[in-house]
């Protein structure tokens, strides 16, 4: 790891590195015994430096390598073609329209950590090479660290949550191919970005007398409180 990672030095590439045998420098939000490996190449850098002001999405992929316990964070852009927005946001941020699910990956971290500080660190680490770009939007899943890093981090951004993500979430509380019609209107009522509309269906979701009560609470006290995201 080490030879690779000084052959991305002489590359030029940004790069920080600490494994688990280096002690944790001082200041630094971070365990003895945490592996933390940072890239920006110079790519990413200038596509972050010209894409970064409006939507930007970061998320974390879980034991994609033979390395237990190792997470891989990306962070994306969204393109001139419209690729990277994952969600429906063309109705709640102007400009942004042609949603896909693909992106401009613009920095990654491989960590053994998936406290907010080292989200934080990460996060801290791209904005302290490109001070000027600020997102205007920043999409996560709803992971409570990354939630927090992005607001310490980027306070002025609009942080949204990804509707895959979510509705992968509402789907495991319930038997969705026993209540199809119910499905089929959360789905509706996750993607909609019309206020009026998302209260009408959450009326008729939450008054339905064949809709799990248990889902309906679960609705009402998990995601009601974030519906704004």
């Amino acid at each position: 790891m080490k030879l690779w990672v000084e052959r991305l030095k002489e590359d030029n590439i940004l790069i920080f590195y600490k494994d688990k045998l280096d002690a944790s420098s001082p200041g630094l939000p971070m365990h003895e015994d945490d592996l933390v490996l940072c890239i920006q190449t110079q790519y990413q850098l200038d596509a972050f430096r010209r894409l970064g002001n409006r939507f930007v999405g970061i998320d974390a992929t879980h034991n994609t390598t033979q390395y237990k316990d190792i997470m891989l964070y990306t962070i994306i852009a969204r393109d001139d073609w419209g690729h990277g927005a994952l969600g429906l946001l063309p109705n709640l941020v102007p400009g942004i329209a042609n949603i896909s699910a693909t992106g401009v990956p613009v920095a990654w971290m491989v960590s053994s950590s998936m406290r907010k500080d080292a989200v934080a660190f990460f996060l801290n680490w791209v904005k302290e090479a490109s001070p000027d770009v600020r997102p205007s939007v920043i999409m996560s899943d709803r992971d409570q660290a990354q939630l927090a890093a992005i607001q310490d981090t980027y306070p002025l951004s609009r942080v949204f949550l990804c509707t895959w993500h979510v509705l992968h979430t509402m789907r495991r509380h319930f038997v969705t191919d026993a209540f199809k019609p119910l499905w089929d209107k959360i789905q509706i009522w996750v993607k909609t970005g019309d206020s009026a509309k998302f209260s009408r269906i959450w009326d008729e979701i939450s008054t339905d007398p064949l809709a799990p009560k248990s889902l309906v609470e679960y609705l009402k006290t998990e995601w009601i409180p974030v519906s704004k995201m």
